[in-house]
This record gives C-alpha cells, structure tokens and sequence, in this order.
C-alpha cells in the first residue's frame, strides 16, 4: 500500500468571481442549468484543464470532497489513465432499485484496522485508537434526473468503499474508479483520501494561522485575485516544507528551490548551526528536509531535537525572512 506523497505543486488553479447583481438561485431556477452555467462546474473544468496539463503522467487520480459529488465529473475518466476518487455527499440510487446506504448496510464488515485518534478540544473529544471497519462493493450508479449531459451513460460501474466507527461517528463513504476488490485495495483508497486533507492546510495558511486574505483590505477583484494567488504559491513551499519532516523520502530539494536558492541556504546554513550535536542540521544535504530546517531557525524555531516540528507560522515567518535576505544576496552576487 502507497502511503508515501510529495506536494509538487497546482495542476491548475481556477479563479472566478460572482457579480454583485447575480440573481438568486431561486431566480436563475439553478437546478435547470447547464452544468456548465453552474459554479460546481469549477470541479470538471479543473480536472479537464488539469488533464491536459498532465497528459505525460502515467496516471491521474483525482480526489476531491464531498462538494464535488457530481454526475457529470465522470465525464472525466479515462480507462486505466485517469481515475475518480470522491466522498460520496448524495445517497444515490444504484441498480436493482436500491440506494448506496442501503447496498452498504446488507454487507458484513469485510475487514477492521485500529486508528490513531487526533483530540479535538473544539469537539471536547480526546486522543486514542479506534477501530474502524471497512466495506467495498462494486456497483452501478444510474445517472440522476438533473444531469442534462446526454452523452453521459446511463449507468455508470464504480467502486463504493466505506470506513465507519460507531462511538466516534467517523464515516467516510468514498466512490472511486479504481477496482476494489481486497481489503489492501480498500486501505490504499483511505490513505488516498486522506491525502487531501493537504488541501486543507492550505485553506488554513490563506486564511486565519496564515496570510489572512479575507482579512485583505483591497477593493478590485483583481488585486485581490493576484494576492491569493502569490499567497498560494507561498502556502505550497510552506506545505511542502511541513511535508518534508514528515517524509522518509528524502523529498530533494530541487523540486522547491532553485540552485540560486540553494547557494543562498548554504550561505546561511553556516551560520545558524550550534556547536552542539543538539543543534546541528541532522538532515541530509541538498534534501528538503536540510532546507526546512534552516527556514525554521530563520523564522524562530529554536532546532533542538527535543522541540517539536516547526509549524506553519514559524515556516511562513521563515520563508519571508529568507526572501529578503535572498534579494539582498542576489543584489551582492551582481554586484560582484
């Protein structure tokens, strides 16, 4: 089972903005629309962009939330190319006159696995190990009344995997188009899924524990579109820096920074290591890894082995830190 990933960057990235006149959605009788007139269209717009733009990968797996729970992103897959992996949000109705849930409820639990429980203190729930079971089942969704795409199938044949724990209402009900047919292919689609909780941490570095866009004072949709977009590419080398003490890879640091970049890192590298073994760079040269530990010193992170990893602020503060010193750097190597 694959569990090992690297953030390599935006595949695509959609921006669009609603008129301030926009009816509502009574008014625009939205449920009648064309798919391509509604604003759910962004998730197969993204993956037909993202497609293109990746035609030389192997295979494309795309994996989204329950939001993009859409008949018509099956338009997408492209037999043993590109695959669908979505958390299913609609209780559809399958063959043979049934609903997913009630497929799911006449089926045993195929196999159980013990899960690490992070505590919640927003949810007043503690830390500990549960167990989860697992179900799959091969299945065929029939293509909703509201889907106008008529050269959509009918019936389209899917894999529906489920992951539930009765005393901590975890659930997670995942359609993919990749066959599931052993417990092992059931996991890897888990561990697949919880890939895009990355996702998530880059919502969180946009907004409130990061550069705080919606705070922007700025009135033009456009400024406001460039910021975000200069946020997100900051969000992802912060990411990927988060990703590098979490990776036994060896994630190599060409695939952030440049060569210019580097020299920049040795230069400060040298500077920042402590005569002690509890301050020194344990991380291998040219690695990531190397990297994110002389962003973390930069932006406060104190390095002894005993602290905890550095978070997304101390990255952030970092990262900024760096790009100054690095403009002042490059303007040194010019001049010389």
């Amino acid at each position: 089972m694959q569990s090992n990933s690297h953030a390599l960057g935006y595949s695509y990235i959609k921006t669009w903005e609603r008129p301030a006149d926009t009816p509502g959605k009574h008014d625009r009788d939205y449920q009648h629309l064309p798919i391509q007139e509604k604003e759910s269209y962004k998730w197969i717009a993204a993956a037909n962009q993202s497609k293109a733009l990746l035609e030389q990968a192997n295979a494309i797996t795309i994996v989204a939330d329950r939001e993009s729970d859409i008949y018509d992103l099956f338009d997408v897959v492209e037999k043993d190319k590109v695959h669908l992996l979505i958390r299913s949000n609609h209780d559809r109705l399958i063959s043979g006159k049934l609903k997913l849930s009630g497929c799911l409820n006449a089926l045993p639990v195929m196999y159980s696995y013990d899960l690490a429980v992070a505590g919640d203190i927003r949810k007043a729930s503690s830390k500990g190990i549960v167990r989860m079971g697992l179900k799959w089942a091969k299945v065929e969704l029939l293509k909703p009344v509201s889907c106008r795409n008529e050269q959509l199938a009918n019936v389209q044949e899917i894999y529906v995997v489920e992951a539930a724990e009765q005393n901590k209402g975890i659930y997670w009900r995942i359609l993919t188009t990749h066959e599931v047919t052993t417990a092992e292919q059931a996991l890897q689609i888990i561990c697949w899924y919880k890939e895009r909780w990355h996702i998530e941490q880059i919502h969180r570095l946009l907004k409130t524990d990061g550069f705080r866009i919606e705070k922007s004072q700025l009135e033009q949709g456009w400024a406001i579109r460039k910021l975000t977009l200069l946020a997100m590419m900051a969000s992802l080398r912060i990411l990927q820096m988060m990703l590098a003490y979490q990776d036994d890879n060896e994630q190599s640091i060409d695939e952030v920074f440049d060569h210019q970049e580097q020299k920049c890192l040795q230069m400060i590298a040298k500077k920042l290591e402590g005569a002690t073994e509890k301050l020194k760079n344990t991380a291998k040269v040219n690695t990531l890894k190397w990297a994110t530990w002389i962003i973390a010193r930069i932006g406060g992170w104190k390095g002894y082995t005993s602290q905890r990893k550095p978070g997304p602020i101390v990255l952030q503060k970092g990262l900024a830190k760096f790009y100054n010193v690095y403009e002042g750097w490059l303007l040194y190597q010019d001049y010389n």
